[in-house]
């Protein structure tokens, strides 16, 4: 379950009385969870960057902070400046076997405290990324990349987001 300001994990089998298996806080309204293959992992997109939550363990993990906020998944207003470009988690980001997401995000961004390389033209870039190891994310596009996905949804298994 998703409040204004946090995650909750609860059992289905548990009444609905029954305590949270798992909790985290999370102020951003708008942010976007993505289950890993195997159940076992969430992504989150918030506006500061990316979350990896780790159901097993009960934690946390800051993947990407992006500067000013956002992943870098953006779009042009009307006026011309850039906004968030929030919309339905319809894609995954996760590969198939579970061990990779793909990201969009601004030059400027960390993966865990690291700088990520700089995109060969303009001030985004297209980054493929393990999330059971520390390596860096390999840069695998430039510029125009947004909302990004390996693959379609299991409609029976997505978050619903509110408008």
């Amino acid at each position: 379950m998703h409040t204004s300001d946090s995650f909750s994990l609860r059992s289905l089998d548990a009444g609905a009385d029954a305590p949270p298996l798992f909790s985290w806080r999370e102020p951003d309204a708008d942010a976007l969870a993505w289950w890993s293959p195997d159940g076992s992992m969430l992504l989150v997109r918030d506006a500061g960057g990316l979350k990896l939550v780790d159901v097993g363990q009960r934690t946390v993990t800051d993947l990407l902070s992006a500067p000013g906020g956002g992943t870098g998944e953006t779009s042009a207003t009307t006026s011309g400046a850039a906004r968030a470009f929030w919309s339905p988690a319809v894609g995954s980001p996760w590969s198939v076997d579970g061990t990779r997401i793909v990201f969009a995000s601004n030059a400027g961004a960390t993966w865990r405290g690291s700088p990520l390389a700089k995109p060969a033209q303009g001030d985004a870039g297209l980054y493929v990324a393990s999330v059971r190891d520390g390596a860096a994310p390999a840069l695998i596009d430039s510029n125009a990349d947004t909302a990004p996905s390996w693959g379609y949804l299991d409609p029976s298994a997505v978050f619903l987001a509110g408008e």
